[in-house]
């Protein structure tokens, strides 16, 4: 199996955010729909059994026991998109298009969610396993099986080497600290309802009927103040209080953020069944996804920029996966001097000159 493998150390803070509702309130984070403190979006975390948390620790701190990551699913996703935007340039650059089933197919493995019923049939299942993107990334009605392999980007410190979740070869990219305090912080942000805080000459000039209008918005933001206070002295449940229309935006919430500086575990297996064409594409992928500088949320602030160390590993082979960086471009660039990337982006290459739309198409309509 080729595994491509390394450190992914951020250079900026990271957000993957959790589905779930937390509240922020003088330096505690608080679960629930607690009517207390910022609304706060907490970041994934990963939970280490065996390990146990010490007497010092903050004794309200929930996650003593769990570590920041990157989901393994999030990465495949990425991946993916990027392959597809390899298509993509590919089908553009020779005016050919796609239907809406087979664009939204090849990027999210499916066009519907209802998957084809009854056994695969053979002849789909040769030509996904020999086709440029369907071997390596799957999916399609019939829900074709992926080569490729993607793990949890968890930190790298004593704690996961120990468990041995990271290679002890890995010792040396250790950041400091063992639990989810060390590693991530939290970050409050303020978001303004600017046409309530006079400030700009220009908005009279602006909004239609100004005056009117911000009347009207300060009677209604008192009258669903109001109706939110009385809802809560009357005990009503939380959800009840909730439904109470809210339509002032200004507001502080936090994030819960990795801390730049964190070094991650990358690792990704390619399956023996795919070829190098296939394997040359998951190269590439890679290679856009680090040039892209954005995991995880919030990126429109800057967030989830990364520096990747990474190694490619091909049987007893072990090259570097880019060229060094030089300048101020912030550019990676696969090593094509290294023969097992070469040999995978040339045959990369020439497939992709047999990709068709047509071709495409048939996996999510044709095959039906």
């Amino acid at each position: 199996m080729l595994r491509i493998e390394g450190v992914i150390k951020l250079l900026t803070p990271m957000c993957v955010a959790e589905p779930a509702k937390y509240r922020y309130s003088e330096g505690r984070i608080l679960s629930g729909a607690q009517d207390v403190g910022s609304p706060l979006t907490r970041t994934v975390r990963y939970r280490l059994v065996g390990q146990e948390a010490t007497a010092d620790t903050d004794k309200w701190h929930p996650d003593m026991n769990t570590l920041p990551y990157f989901p393994a699913n999030d990465l495949r996703g990425r991946l993916r998109r990027k392959a597809c935007g390899v298509i993509f340039d590919h089908l553009r650059d020779n005016a050919q298009t796609l239907s809406l089933d087979a664009y939204n197919g090849l990027s999210c493995g499916s066009s519907s969610g209802n998957p084809a019923t009854g056994s695969k049939p053979l002849d789909y299942i040769r030509k996904g396993s020999e086709h440029l993107f369907m071997g390596p990334f799957g999916g399609g009605p019939y829900i074709l099986r992926s080569g490729l392999v993607t793990h949890d980007m968890i930190p790298i410190c004593e704690r996961t080497i120990h468990a041995g979740t990271v290679p002890e070869a890995l010792r040396g990219s250790a950041t400091s600290g063992n639990s989810l305090r060390d590693f991530t912080y939290v970050v409050n942000l303020i978001k303004r309802n600017e046409a309530l805080m006079f400030d700009d000459p220009r908005a009279e000039k602006i909004i239609t009927d100004y005056r009117t209008s911000i009347t009207d918005l300060q009677e209604t933001l008192f009258n669903e103040k109001t109706a939110r206070k009385a809802a809560k002295e009357s005990k009503q449940p939380t959800n009840d209080v909730e439904k109470v229309k809210r339509s002032q935006v200004a507001m502080m919430y936090a994030i819960e953020v990795v801390a730049p500086g964190t070094a991650l575990y990358f690792r990704v297996g390619l399956s023996d069944r795919l070829n190098d064409a296939q394997s040359g594409l998951m190269l590439e992928a890679l290679t856009r996804l680090c040039n892209d500088q954005a995991i995880g949320g919030y990126t429109r602030n800057g967030m989830g920029c990364f520096t990747p160390m990474l190694s490619v590993f091909d049987g007893d082979t072990v090259t570097n996966l880019f060229r060094p960086v030089t300048g101020n471009t912030q550019r990676y660039e696969l090593d094509m001097d290294a023969e097992p990337i070469a040999r995978r982006i040339d045959a990369m290459t020439k497939a992709l000159g047999d990709v068709t739309a047509e071709g495409i198409e048939w996996f999510f309509k044709g095959a039906a």
